[in-house]
């Protein structure tokens, strides 16, 4: 039987995309039952902190987090664990990946700051783009910061933690394909160093071991509650480790059919899975 659910947000619980409402009406009412059953929900997301604030204002209940991919734990709102690369590191790997003239945006995430971003000298247009997407998120926006100037103040700011690093190229479908393609490559150069996943357009890195498998594990066990009782749902590349984690595992519809391989079963929406949790009469054994 479930009785804790850990979820991805983009691409997932986010899924159909509600930009002023953040949760579709039909997940909300099933997160809601489930929270007032007694069961336990854990976001489990690439996204910092600040989101799961306007997840429990929507469902009235307080959720914990695994931010980051696993790079930060939250309980009752408090830090619990955190894994978070050094200044050397993130330096290191910027100056490596800006060596790949198809990259063009790149997205820092910390405890200080959730979202610092820089743009290689590209055109106009598509900085413009770039822009105008991050500001019409919404409900889904974080603050965020831009320019290099902004990354070296960070940078040289001792009580920043740098949680991920996470290089793009763009916004199109040879974008999803090469972020594929070089997160392998990236894997077979600097996988001994850091941990490499695939997530949609971008290749994210984080401190070596980090992960959404890893960081659940160690969040279930503070909470003393049980692996075998827990469902975990995504629907990227990031959480392909959940899926090879945890038996009840399940992926979205949407996602690409090598993510979708590596779940034992598909849903088209987390609200899908109250059948399953909350069996009508008739089809229970």
């Amino acid at each position: 039987m479930i009785q804790t659910l850990a979820t991805d947000l983009d691409g997932t619980l986010f899924y159909p995309k509600r930009v002023f409402r953040i949760l579709t009406s039909k997940n909300r009412k099933f997160l809601i039952r489930f929270l007032n059953s007694g069961r336990k929900l854990i976001l489990v997301s690439g996204r910092n902190y600040p989101i799961a604030k306007k997840i429990e204002k929507k469902l009235n209940h307080p959720v914990s987090m695994i931010a980051c991919n696993g790079a930060v734990l939250y309980q009752d709102g408090e830090v619990v664990e955190e894994h978070y690369l050094s200044k050397e590191e993130v330096r290191n790997l910027y100056e490596t990946t800006k060596k790949d003239k198809k990259l063009k945006i790149w997205l820092f995430m910390t405890n200080t700051q959730p979202l610092i971003i820089t743009m290689r000298k590209i055109n106009p247009i598509f900085r413009f783009i770039a822009t105008l997407i991050m500001k019409m998120q919404f409900q889904y926006s974080e603050r965020y910061v831009i320019g290099d100037k902004q990354l070296e103040k960070y940078l040289n700011d001792e009580d920043c933690h740098f949680y991920k690093v996470m290089p793009c190229y763009g916004f199109t479908k040879k974008a999803h394909e090469r972020a594929r393609a070089q997160t392998e490559e990236y894997t077979k150069t600097l996988g001994d160093s850091y941990e490499v996943l695939w997530s949609s357009n971008s290749i994210e890195f984080m401190k070596k071991d980090v992960n959404k498998a890893n960081a659940l594990k160690k969040l279930l066990t503070m909470l003393k509650l049980e692996e075998t009782e827990t469902a975990v749902v995504g629907d990227s590349g990031n959480d392909l480790p959940l899926f090879a984690a945890f038996d009840q595992s399940y992926c979205m519809e949407n996602a690409p059919k090598e993510v979708k391989e590596n779940a034992k079963a598909t849903i088209k929406a987390v609200s899908d899975l109250e059948d399953k949790i909350f069996p009508k009469k008739g089809d229970q054994k």
